[in-house]
C-alpha cells in the first residue's frame, strides 16, 4: 500500500526519515542518486525511490519507509551517519600558524605559455626578469623560522621557472639544514620540467623533494599552449625530464593545465595524462583548467559542461575514473579529512624574486601596491599583512546556509577580495564540482584508492585506510537503499581532528 511520510503510523520511523530529509541535500548525477548531509562531509549513494521521496515527497510503500528507517538506525549505530553534525554550521578551520613559504626564485621563464602571468603578455608587476638573491632567500627562511611555532616547515620553490636559478636552490637546501637543524624541512619544486638533468635529479632525490611538472597532453596540444621561445618544441624536453626523475625515484606529480581553446578535449587529455602517469615512479596525475581573467566568469558554465560530459563517459563505459582530485579525496576521507580553507595569507606566504611579501603567488601577479605587505629585506608592514589576512577570511552571507560549506573551503581567497569574482556563478560552479566529486568517489575501489594515495601516505596510515575501507564495504553490503561513500565513520567533533591524520607530507 502506498502512503506519504506524514501518514505513516510509526512515530519513530517518521521522525527518523523526516530528520534526515530536512538535513540533506539530494541530487542526481547521470544515472546515480545521492544525498550529502548539510554542512558536513557525509555523502551517500541512494536508491532512486529515496531520492524521489527526498526531492518530491512522493508516496511510497509503508514497508519501504520502515526499511529506510532501519538503515538510518544502522548507519547511526555504526557511526557512518551523524545528524548531530548538522545542528549548527561549523566555521572553516583556518591554519593561522605560518608553516609554508613559497619563494618566487625568478620572474622569467624559458617557455612562453599563452596563459601564464609571466608569459608573453604578463609579468609579476615590475619584477620581470629578476632572480632571487641568496640574501633574499636567507631573509625569507629566517622570517619563516622565527614566525612559525612549528618545527615542521615547507618551502615551495616557485617561478617563473625556478630551475633558472639553480644556484639559489642549492643555497636554500644548504642554509635551511645548517642554520635550522632542529626543524624538519619539506621541499616542493614547481617546474615546467625542461631543465631537469641527472645532476639536478640526484640532488632533488637526496633532499626528498616532491616535484610538480606541468605537461598538457600530447606534443601537438602541449606545444601549442606551452611552447619554448621561438615557438619551438618543449614537449620532448618535459618528457625527458620526467623520465630522468623516474630513474632517480623522485616523487613526481604530473599536472595538465588546459587552456580554454583546448577545453573541449577535456576527457581525452585526462586519459593521456593518466597513461603517462602510469609510466612514472610514485606519481599522481592532476588536472585543472586555466583561463585568462576576462574569461573567468563565462568559463564556469563551460567547465561544468565538460565535467558533465566526463561523468557521462564514465556511466556509458563502466570504467573507473582515470584521475584523482583533491575533491575526491575530501569526499572519501569525510569528516576525518583536512577541513581548513586556503591558508594563503595565514599559514602560507609568498616572497617574490625581489623580496616583496604577498599572501600567495596569484596576488603577487596582481597589484603590488594593494597586495604587497612590505619587503623581506627592507621591512615587513605587519599591520597591512594582518589587514589582508582579515580580508581573506571573509565569507558571503549565503555561505552560512549552503549545504556545500564544509567542502568548498570558501573558494579562492584572492577571488573573494578582487573585483567581483566571488559571485553566485562562482558558487554554483563550486557546488557542481562537489557533486561531481561525490559521483566520482562512488566508483573508486581499493585498487584505485591505493594507487593514488600511496605516493603521499605513510605505510601505517595506508594500512589503516585499507582497514577502514573494508569496514565501509561490509557496511555497504548490508544496506540496500543508503550506502556510505565516505570511508571513515562520522563521529565526534571534526574540528578536534588534525588535518594530517591520514596524509603524510
Amino acid at each position: 500500500m502506498q502512503t506519504s511520510l506524514d501518514k505513516i503510523k510509526f512515530d519513530s520511523t517518521r521522525a527518523n526519515i523526516t530528520k534526515l530529509i530536512r538535513n540533506a541535500h539530494f541530487f542526481k548525477r547521470i544515472n546515480k542518486h545521492f544525498f550529502i548531509i548539510n554542512y558536513s562531509r557525509q555523502s551517500f549513494e541512494i536508491s532512486k525511490e529515496l531520492y524521489e521521496l527526498g526531492v518530491t515527497g512522493s508516496s511510497v510503500s509503508e514497508d519501504f519507509l520502515i526499511d529506510i528507517s532501519r538503515e538510518i538506525t544502522l548507519l547511526e549505530r555504526s557511526k557512518y551517519l551523524n545528524l548531530k553534525l548538522t545542528g549548527e554550521l561549523k566555521n572553516t578551520i583556518y591554519n593561522d600558524s605560518l608553516t609554508v613559504l613559497s619563494l618566487g626564485l625568478v620572474s622569467s621563464c624559458n617557455l612562453v605559455c599563452s596563459y601564464c602571468s609571466v608569459g608573453p603578455s604578463g609579468s609579476y608587476g615590475s619584477e620581470k626578469g629578476i632572480k632571487m638573491s641568496p640574501e633574499t632567500a636567507r631573509n625569507s627562511i629566517d622570517y619563516l623560522a622565527s614566525n612559525s611555532g612549528s618545527s615542521d616547515l615547507e618551502i615551495i620553490l616557485f617561478g617563473g621557472e625556478p630551475l633558472l636559478n639553480w644556484e639559489c636552490i642549492l643555497f636554500i637546501l644548504k642554509y635551511t639544514k645548517s642554520k635550522y637543524p632542529d626543524k624538519t624541512w619539506h621541499f616542493y619544486l614547481i617546474t615546467n620540467g625542461t631543465l631537469i638533468d641527472q645532476e639536478k635529479a640526484k640532488t632533488i632525490k637526496e633532499h626528498d623533494m616532491t616535484v610538480h611538472v606541468t605537461l598538457t597532453g600530447p606534443p601537438d596540444i602541449h606545444n601549442k599552449s606551452r611552447p619554448a621561445k621561438g615557438g619551438r618544441d618543449s614537449w620532448s624536453m618535459v618528457y625527458d625530464g620526467i623520465q630522468t626523475l623516474k630513474r632517480y625515484g623522485v616523487t613526481t606529480i604530473i599536472k595538465s593545465v588546459v587552456s580554454t581553446e583546448d577545453a573541449h578535449m577535456h576527457g581525452q587529455l585526462k586519459d593521456y595524462i593518466s597513461q603517462l602517469e602510469d609510466q612514472t615512479t610514485r606519481s599522481m596525475a592532476v588536472f585543472e583548467h586555466e583561463y585568462t581573467t576576462n574569461e573567468k566568469s563565462s568559463s564556469f558554465k563551460k567547465e561544468m559542461q565538460l565535467l558533465n560530459n566526463d561523468d557521462e563517459r564514465l556511466s556509458h563505459t563502466g570504467e573507473k575514473p582515470q584521475y584523482f582530485t583533491r575533491g575526491d579525496l575530501k569526499i572519501l576521507l569525510g569528516e576525518w579529512g583536512f577541513k581548513e580553507g586556503c591558508d594563503a595569507g595565514r599559514g602560507s606566504l609568498f616572497v617574490s624574486s625581489s623580496g616583496n611579501l604577498y599572501s600567495c603567488h596569484i596576488s603577487a601577479g596582481a597589484n603590488e601596491q594593494t597586495y604587497a605587505s612590505g619587503n623581506i629585506n627592507s621591512g615587513i608592514d605587519e599591520r597591512k599583512r594582518l589587514q589582508i589576512k582579515a580580508s581573506f577570511e571573509k565569507e558571503k552571507p549565503q555561505c552560512r546556509t549552503c549545504w556545500a560549506n564544509s567542502l568548498c573551503d570558501k573558494g579562492c581567497n584572492y577571488y573573494k577580495v578582487s573585483v567581483d569574482k566571488f559571485s553566485d556563478e562562482y558558487c554554483n560552479h563550486l557546488r557542481f564540482n562537489q557533486e561531481s566529486a561525490i559521483y566520482h568517489s562512488s566508483f573508486f575501489d581499493w585498487a584505485h584508492i591505493e594507487k593514488y594515495m600511496q605516493p603521499y601516505t605513510k605505510s601505517e596510515n595506508l594500512s589503516r585506510l585499507k582497514s577502514s575501507f573494508l569496514l565501509r564495504e561490509a557496511i555497504r553490503n548490508k544496506l540496500k537503499y543508503i550506502k556510505p561513500i565516505h570511508i571513515f565513520p562520522a563521529v565526534g567533533n571534526p574540528s578536534e581532528r588534525p588535518h594530517s591524520y591520514l596524509l603524510s607530507r
